[in-house]
């Protein structure tokens, strides 16, 4: 198969998977955090969120999410669809940018298969494009950014590295938590440049590098400090070894494939890969130097991965800063994803390469079949029938009739969000409570299962979702 027939195939499969994404936005069911952010940011100007502290309360504002979708609102109009088009239109870069990067990055069509299986066919990272959150938006600009940077080693314009270095602190500000990447990546692109290139013609990238850090500190200041000082980057774990674990257990979807350790047994054997992968690669970046420019773009991906270890261990031991999980480590699939496919390029004979590329994409894109959810994302699976309930008890009810509506604290911004935007002025959503709401009688209720012992005495079940989802009505 040609490099064009490989670039027409997975050219198709992107824009079927933005017709999905598109589908989904449109259909599915706003989630807690989404409805949180719109009804608390739809109508606050951004721009003095970067440099007045007392308006962060939350880190629920995605400053670049924010921003777009109060622009595609004022034009478009208000709708579930309308606030979450800027991640669906993410999708685009984030495909093709990462289709682009593996025509650069790899010579040989089975790493490009297995790059862009492990990339696209990730049903997690699916999820948050087609939602009103920063994650898609951080993702497809870290994409951009990367692209931008390989082009730079290929083409050694500063240009690209320039509009590399916009890219990362669009991802920044989409999400703050990856605003690690910025260092990292400045200081891997200056390492790998004095290692290839000389101290001396790697002078205007270090310069560029600092002027640009100088830059973001500027501009993310404020945010990342006001955010640390209210306790809202404390979302973490303590154990590096978990950020691994549950990135690779989110993009299984919990899926036990080879029995209850699937995601442990796969996270070592992929970082096991990938370690000797960087230690190969690093060797030959210091043996040819800039004789060859993929040894710089395979060297610099290397030196990040291992700069951004370092940064990770540092700002916990010296700072207490806690590691991402979940959502949060996100930022670590197209460096893993790379370097996985870099690892095993360098390892394989080319027919065992050519079937076993063919096995990772028919396994990605059964696994992706298979998890990938047209109702609900898995991050906020519990939101799945919210929207349909609430939509439910107002065709019950007359406009007349004003009707009140108690809940598990997980549904309360959607049902809020529905109330308010759907202009259903008879229903009464109870207050924001952390614990379920007994003293009250309620019109109807909306509970997950682990409350069932406390409603089944005063209210009846009217549907139960797949999801775990339970609307009750007033005996």
């Amino acid at each position: 198969m040609k490099c064009t027939h490989i670039r027409y195939v997975f050219s198709a499969l992107i824009g079927i998977l933005f017709l999905l994404c598109a589908y989904r936005a449109m259909t599915m069911s706003m989630t807690h955090d989404e409805s949180g952010t719109y009804l608390f940011w739809h109508d606050q100007a951004i721009l003095p969120f970067l440099y007045e502290p007392s308006l962060w309360t939350s880190a629920n504002n995605h400053l670049l999410n924010t921003q777009l979708f109060q622009i595609s609102e004022y034009i478009l109009g208000f709708s579930d669809f309308s606030i979450r088009l800027p991640n669906v239109l993410s999708w685009l870069i984030y495909g093709f940018s990462c289709l682009v990067i593996s025509h650069i990055v790899y010579n040989k069509i089975p790493s490009q298969v297995i790059f862009l299986s492990l990339i696209l066919l990730n049903p997690y990272a699916f999820d948050f494009f087609s939602i009103c959150r920063g994650y898609g938006l951080s993702l497809a600009f870290l994409s951009a950014a990367l692209l931008l940077i390989f082009l730079y080693y290929k083409r050694g314009e500063l240009t690209h590295l320039i509009s590399a270095y916009i890219c990362l602190l669009f991802s920044a500000l989409a999400i703050l938590s990856h605003a690690i990447l910025l260092p990292v990546f400045a200081i891997s692109i200056v390492i790998v440049d004095v290692i290839t290139v000389g101290l001396y013609k790697a002078r205007w990238v270090g310069l560029i590098s600092f002027l640009f850090l100088c830059l973001s500190c500027i501009i993310l200041y404020t945010p990342i400090m006001a955010l640390s000082a209210g306790g809202e980057l404390a979302y973490g774990n303590q154990s590096l070894w978990t950020s691994w674990t549950t990135l690779v257990q989110d993009s299984l979807m919990g899926k036990p494939y080879v029995g209850n350790h699937t995601d442990t047994i796969l996270a070592v054997t992929i970082l096991v890969i990938i370690t000797i992968g960087i230690i190969l690669r690093l060797a030959c970046m210091f043996k040819y130097g800039s004789t060859l420019n993929n040894y710089r773009i395979h060297g610099f991906l290397a030196v990040s991965f291992v700069t951004l270890l370092s940064a990770l261990l540092l700002s916990h031991l010296i700072l207490g800063n806690e590691y991402p999980i979940n959502r949060k480590s996100l930022f670590l699939l197209p460096i893993g994803a790379l370097l996985l496919s870099s690892a095993i390029d360098l390892a394989s004979s080319r027919k065992t390469y050519v079937g076993f590329s063919i096995v990772v994409f028919i396994l990605s894109l059964l696994h992706f079949v298979n998890t990938t959810n047209l109702n609900h994302t898995r991050e906020w699976w519990y939101d799945s029938h919210t929207k349909q309930y609430i939509y439910k008890i107002a065709n019950l009810s007359s406009d007349d009739d004003h009707i009140s509506i108690g809940c598990h604290w997980l549904f309360h911004p959607t049902l809020s969000y529905y109330q308010q935007m759907g202009e259903l002025k008879n229903l009464q959503i109870q207050p924001y409570l952390k614990d379920i709401d007994l003293v009250n009688s309620y019109d109807y209720f909306i509970s997950t299962s682990q409350e069932i012992h406390l409603l089944e005495s005063e209210y009846d079940v009217v549907k139960k979702s797949s999801t775990d989802a339970i609307l009750w009505r007033k005996k």
